[in-house]
């Protein structure tokens, strides 16, 4: 992206310029989101500027990435895909972080999946059209690839969708909870009101998650297939964006099956208050679907736990990153919940029959 750049004259007005402003904007609000209480706050009022620039780019109707005849012209294309699409993953996780309503929508996203990374790291026109030649790609708009994960038909998801493309899907599906949750009917009075989603939503969105996850490890095992004919490759099969997307996944099963107030204070940077958040909150409403949930939560912090709680806590891996820095810190909430939950039960309670069945 850089080489080309460089090689056309600058134009305050031209598609080239424009993505230019968006990946400057997004910087400063990546950079400012997980920084002190004053730089956050100016973080955060960059979110309705950078929702702007995303939607004066709309590209309804534009051809798929790999109508590009050439290198030069797919270089551009596809960098355009993926600035709108990782702006897009950091507006949804603001909104996840800090419970506030998403800036963009998925319904505005109207681009297609990033395509393959070998097409993306080919440094010379040469690797790029030998990659295209033997990378299985797939041709899918978000709304399709979003609409598909919720199809009854058994049509599920490609095996070739790239790894950015997945990353983007689970977002998605992690707004819809949010708004799904926003709009249901409230339990409780005040602000931090207890929402319950209808038993109908929760089981759609528990299928898209169930579509989404055999895609994606059907997607890995392909990748770790490849790359051990390329002589290795990353760690994790699809890198560390597979890696974080992982880390969404066990959010969305907590924030769909665990009613949890989500709000956190973590925009506070204040440690009182945030402790005071997590005491508060109703009971958790135990059965099979909070299950689901504390499955998934303690799964991940069995991970933390083999590795070394200590060694964790000090040390940072390269595969460390702010999605799991959260999911892990719900994870934990949800498990301490649930113990205490559990821990409140009389000795002839009849539900602790329940209780011997999950441990």
């Amino acid at each position: 992206m850089t080489r080309e750049t460089h090689r056309e004259p600058f134009s305050p007005g031209s598609p080239q310029s424009r993505i230019e402003t968006i990946q400057a904007v997004l910087l400063l609000f990546a950079i400012g989101l997980w920084g002190p209480k004053a730089i956050l706050h100016e973080s955060l009022s960059l979110q309705s500027n950078l929702a702007m620039l995303l939607r004066e780019e709309r590209s309804v109707g534009e051809p798929s990435q790999s109508a590009a005849p050439d290198w030069d012209s797919w270089i551009r294309a596809e960098g355009a895909v993926r600035t709108k699409l990782v702006a897009y993953c950091y507006l949804n996780l603001c909104s996840v972080a800090y419970n506030i309503p998403p800036l963009l929508l998925t319904s505005e996203l109207d681009v297609y999946l990033a395509q393959p990374s070998r097409l993306w790291r080919a440094e010379t026109a040469w690797q790029w059209q030998e990659a295209r030649q033997t990378v299985p790609t797939a041709d899918l708009t978000v709304h399709d690839a979003f609409s598909r994960l919720f199809g009854r038909a058994q049509q599920g998801l490609p095996a070739h969708i790239s790894s950015l493309g997945n990353h983007v899907l689970i977002h998605a599906l992690l707004q819809h909870i949010y708004l799904l949750k926003q709009t249901s009917l409230s339990l409780s009075p005040g602000s931090g009101a207890h929402r319950v989603l209808r038993p109908e939503d929760g089981e759609d969105v528990t299928h898209a998650l169930r579509v989404w996850q055999m895609g994606f490890e059907h997607g890995n095992q392909a990748r770790a297939a490849a790359q051990s004919g390329y002589g290795g490759g990353d760690g994790f099969p699809g890198g560390p964006m597979a890696y974080n997307s992982t880390a969404l996944l066990r959010l969305a099963y907590i924030r769909l099956c665990a009613d949890m107030v989500p709000s956190r204070g973590l925009e506070t940077r204040d440690h009182v208050v945030i402790a005071a958040a997590l005491t508060e909150g109703v009971a958790l409403d135990r059965g099979l679907k909070l299950h689901r949930a504390l499955i998934q939560a303690v799964h991940a912090l069995s991970q933390l736990v083999k590795a070394g709680v200590n060694y964790v806590a000090r040390a940072k891996s390269s595969e460390w990153s702010v999605q799991h820095s959260l999911s892990n810190f719900e994870c934990a909430i949800l498990v301490s919940k649930w113990l205490l939950t559990l821990s409140s039960l009389g000795h002839n309670d009849p539900r602790r029959a329940w209780k011997r069945e999950t441990c």
